[in-house]
């Protein structure tokens, strides 16, 4: 029962490209909550990556250690990848977020 209360509410928190399209078009609260939301994902996914590093597997992305990034260059990435890869609106952004994150931060081998 746990396990399919988990997997609806996974199920409902990704957004499509067309959702965030709309969304962001709109704007006001709902598009503050979207940016919240893909900021949010970039945060797990930087977790993510720290804990893979941590087991001694190479890394995932490799952003630079002497700036910092602002929380909206994650929105930035998103468009840009939804533009050069001319993702349909179904796609996930968490999908496109994904494989964004390491192509933005390629690490060097």
């Amino acid at each position: 029962m746990c396990v399919l209360a988990l997997a609806s509410t996974a199920a409902n928190a990704e957004y499509t490209v067309k959702q965030y399209h709309d969304i962001r078009a709109a704007g006001g609260d709902a598009w503050n909550k979207l940016e919240s939301h893909i900021v949010g994902f970039a945060s797990g996914f930087n977790y993510a990556d720290a804990m893979h590093a941590s087991r001694h597997a190479p890394p995932l992305d490799c952003p630079p250690d002497k700036i910092g990034i602002r929380d909206l260059f994650y929105v930035d990435i998103l468009d840009e990848i939804i533009q050069r890869k001319k993702l349909p609106d179904t796609v996930a952004i968490e999908t496109a977020l994904a494989y964004a994150i390491p192509e933005a931060f390629p690490c060097n081998k």
